[in-house]
């Protein structure tokens, strides 16, 4: 963009951008200037050319509407400053420097929404520090006892680019059966495991990062930065309040946008932005809010209180185990064992099945939906109930069995392994060379089930060409 040019976008909007102009207002027009300068600049010189003289020509159209409406307080207006005339005419001048942007996003593209500025300024973040509320609701399972267990957490988190957190966390988390509690979560970037340190037992141990976990299992620092992934618009404005002592944006955001989750529960995420940084705040993530996920109840992670760009202790992210306390680490089960596990659940499945195909458990819920479509196709019912005459069924202990399997399979796949996969869905009972399951070993190797449930152990080199098949 040249400088006649960027002088006369300043010479527009410069009088505006002005302390006594409402934040809202003053941030939309600041977005929208830097979006179209964005454009502008990078469009040909022709398109700018053309640009330039029809905006030129609608400010000139709407200055002079304004200028009729003002005729009548031109005897006390007239001698005003530009930024007085726009705090004593009400916005008139606010209207139409809107109007003026709004069409040259029309000219020149899609400007870019409020949400995706902030999850550039996230994206460009080289840290942050917060705190943290967690509160939750955990209803009954139906059919079991009406107990509901509240959950309250409080604490502190850590983020440094480009991915590595650390999370302080007190409080009572009764659904873990932990009661209180005060733990320390740490994650290095680049790295499949986190740290646990759990200060009131003096314990700590290294455990799987939990993958495709969705909003109501992300850690507060995980939560950000899919923030910073965000793209699209709010489904509503919520205005401006002060924060912190400082004006700040709102937002309501659809949780789908951000965590997709397989049902139709509603979840909302409440953002307020800075709108000088474009940073956020105070976020807070509410769950299950019309109560359509029976027996999860609702809950509510608030983070607020955050500081941006600022330098962090390195010991802050200092993974090993703390003087004093004991490595509780828990140990891979022989592959053997776990081989054993796996092929006797798929084939037990594939007999209660009529061998027709294998069980849908790459995830959790797929695992899950598998379990209730057995017990129902059965005539048993979800959550299972044992009394001694069921107990003692052969098919509810081979769909038991079963289940058990499956979700040692899904939790392998979806939390534990990240090198893991599973082909339940297209591959058939019987298929010799096709890979049903496969996940990485310590030694750098693959063990691997096939279609007809044998199994091997195989360089990276050949499972890719396994796959490939």
């Amino acid at each position: 963009m040249n400088r006649e040019n960027n002088q006369y976008i300043d010479d527009l909007v410069g009088n505006v951008l002005e302390d006594n102009v409402p934040v809202e207002v003053d941030w939309r027009l600041r977005s929208q200037l830097e979006a179209f300068r964005s454009r502008l600049g990078e469009a040909n010189a022709s398109t700018a050319h053309r640009s330039m003289t029809l905006s030129r020509r609608v400010w000139l159209g709407v200055s002079a509407a304004a200028a009729r409406s003002r005729n009548r307080m031109s005897h006390w207006i007239g001698a005003l400053t530009m930024r007085q005339r726009i705090a004593a005419l009400g916005g008139v001048g606010v209207t139409a420097i809107l109007a003026l942007l709004l069409l040259w996003g029309g000219i020149d593209g899609k400007p870019v929404s409020a949400m995706e500025r902030m999850a550039e300024g996230i994206r460009k973040a080289k840290s942050f520090k917060a705190a943290m509320v967690f509160e939750s609701e955990d209803a009954a399972q139906p059919g079991g006892t009406a107990v509901v267990k509240i959950n309250k957490l409080s604490g502190t988190i850590y983020w440094l680019a480009p991915g590595s957190s650390r999370m302080d966390v007190q409080g009572v988390a009764r659904d873990a059966g932990a009661g209180e509690q005060s733990i320390s979560h740490i994650r290095i970037v680049g790295r499949p495991f986190e740290i646990s340190i759990d200060h009131k037992a003096k314990k700590s141990s290294m455990n799987p990062i939990p993958r495709a976990m969705g909003v109501r299992r992300a850690s507060g620092p995980e939560i950000v930065e899919t923030l910073g992934q965000f793209s699209g618009e709010a489904e509503r404005e919520l205005g401006v309040k002060e924060i912190g002592g400082k004006k700040a944006y709102g937002f309501e955001i659809d949780m789908q946008k951000i965590f997709p989750v397989p049902d139709d529960a509603k979840d909302v995420a409440e953002v307020w932005i800075d709108p000088e940084s474009n940073l956020p705040v105070f976020v807070q993530f509410n769950w299950n809010t019309n109560l359509k996920r029976r027996g999860v109840g609702t809950g509510m992670c608030r983070l607020q209180n955050f500081r941006w760009n600022i330098d962090l202790d390195p010991q802050l992210f200092d993974t090993a185990v703390p003087k004093g306390y004991t490595d509780v680490t828990s140990k891979e089960p022989p592959v053997g064992k776990r081989v054993h596990s796996f092929t006797e659940c798929l084939k037990l499945y594939t007999e209660l099945t009529g061998g027709r195909r294998y069980p849908a458990a790459s995830t959790l819920v797929e695992a899950d939906a598998t379990h209730k479509e057995l017990l129902k196709e059965f005539g048993f019912e979800y959550p299972p109930k044992a009394p001694p005459e069921v107990s003692r069924n052969e098919n509810f202990k081979k769909i038991r069995r079963v289940a058990g399997g499956l979700y040692l399979i899904a939790f392998l796949v979806e939390r534990m392994n990240p090198d893991a996969a599973y082909y339940g869905k297209t591959v058939k009972p019987g298929e010799r060379d096709k890979v049903l399951l496969h996940w990485k070993l310590d030694d750098g190797r693959y063990q691997v089930i096939f279609g007809d449930l044998r199994s091997e152990s195989v360089t990276a080199e050949k499972l890719r060409a396994l796959e490939g098949k």
